[in-house]
C-alpha cells in the first residue's frame, strides 16, 4: 500500500493508520476530520474508509488555497 487509493474499500482505518499517507501527524488528521465532520463514528472510536480519508485530503487542499506569488497582498490602510 503506497497511497490512500490503495487502501480496501471495504475496511475503516483508524487515523493513525491513515496519516502516514497523508505525511501528517494522526493527532492533525483527528483535528482536521472534527472540522470536517468527514469521518465515521464506530462506536466511540473515530475511523476514516478510503471515501473520508480522500475527503478530507481534499478540504484540506480547499481551506488553504495557494495565492499566485506575483498577487500584491492588500495595502495596509494604516501603513504610514
Amino acid at each position: 500500500m503506497q497511497t490512500i487509493d490503495d487502501l480496501d474499500p471495504h475496511r475503516f482505518y483508524t487515523p493513525e493508520e491513515i496519516a502516514p499517507y497523508m505525511g501528517i501527524a494522526p493527532s492533525t488528521l483527528r483535528g482536521y476530520c472534527r472540522a470536517s465532520k468527514l469521518f465515521t463514528r464506530v462506536g466511540r472510536r473515530m475511523m476514516l474508509d478510503p471515501e473520508d480519508a480522500t475527503a478530507v485530503r481534499q478540504w484540506i487542499k480547499d481551506q488553504n488555497p495557494m495565492r499566485e506569488w506575483w498577487e500584491e497582498p492588500e495595502p495596509d490602510p494604516f501603513a504610514p
